[in-house]
This record gives C-alpha cells, structure tokens and sequence, in this order.
C-alpha cells in the first residue's frame, strides 16, 4: 500500500511541473502567468518625432509600467481606451474616437497619480520609475509625453494575468 501512495504522490509531482511547483501554486513561488512585456517608447529624445506606440492590453488583469529618463525634463501621460478597435489617439477625443488619460500608481509610495495630471519629471531627472494599474476593460493603452524640454526616455509595459 505504502509503494501505491508514494507512486501516487511521485506522478503528482511530475504532473505539478517538479517539486517546487508547490510553492508556486500556494503563492510562495515563481513568476506571472501570461506576461508580456512590450517597449511603448524606446529611447526617444526631446527633439525627436517618436510617437509612442499602441498597444493591446485587453487580455491583461494587471499593467506595470516603467519609465526611464535620462536628463530629462518631461510630463508623462498614460491613455486607455475600451473601444474594440484601436482608437487614433493622437486625434481628440469624440464620440467615435473614444479615450481619456488614465489614473495610474506608483510603486514606491502607493500614490495615486491623475490621469489629466500626469508624472511631472523635474528638470534634468535621471531616474526609473514603476507604475501599475489595474485594467477593469481597457484594450488599448499609451503613453504621452507632454512639456518635454529635454533628455531621453523608455517606456515599457508588463501586462499579466496575476499578480
């Protein structure tokens, strides 16, 4: 009987994905399901065209965003939309082209930054700072620079399925 159980509970830990699945499973373990990591801006400058780039988000519970400046002097703006079809965010907002500046957090101290405010970086910032959001039916997101003096900057997202 003794051989049975241990047999039993040997193919439930190959089934698990190894012994310390069951870390994962109880919360104690590795990474996100379902991640994505995609660059919104990548190393744009102020003098420089670059839009940010659109992304679908819809199939992602939660959205960490990164950003990164170097010297720079900038207001960033994060922008979500539900409509089924990419919206053309760089036109106004209408009945037809529908989007709004999202409320986002930040990581290190839990604050809560508004949407039409935006994350003010102050003159010549070198800094990285992380964001996250809850998507409660978004599907498309970006990102805006506004105010932008100078210096360099990086955006990315990490959408996943959980935290």
């Amino acid at each position: 009987m003794k051989k049975i159980l241990l047999g039993i509970a040997a193919f439930l830990v190959v089934l698990s994905g190894g012994a310390g699945a069951g870390s994962a499973l109880l919360g104690g373990g590795s990474g996100r399901i379902n991640t994505y990591n995609k660059t919104v801006l990548n190393a744009a400058t102020a003098a420089s065209t670059t839009a940010s780039a659109v992304v679908n988000i819809g199939s992602f519970a939660q959205l960490y965003w990164t950003v990164g400046a170097t010297s720079a002097s900038a207001t960033i703006k994060f922008a979500c939309s539900f409509a089924d079809s990419q919206p053309t965010f760089t036109d106004a907002r209408t009945a037809t082209n529908t989007w709004d500046y999202i409320d986002i957090t930040d990581v290190e101290d839990e604050s809560s930054i508004d949407g039409d405010t935006g994350v003010l970086l102050v003159s010549g910032s070198t800094d990285t700072r992380l964001f996250q959001m809850e998507n409660t039916g978004y599907k498309w997101c970006t990102t805006f620079q506004t105010d932008w003096y100078e210096g360099t900057l990086k955006v990315t997202v990490l959408g996943s399925t959980n935290y």
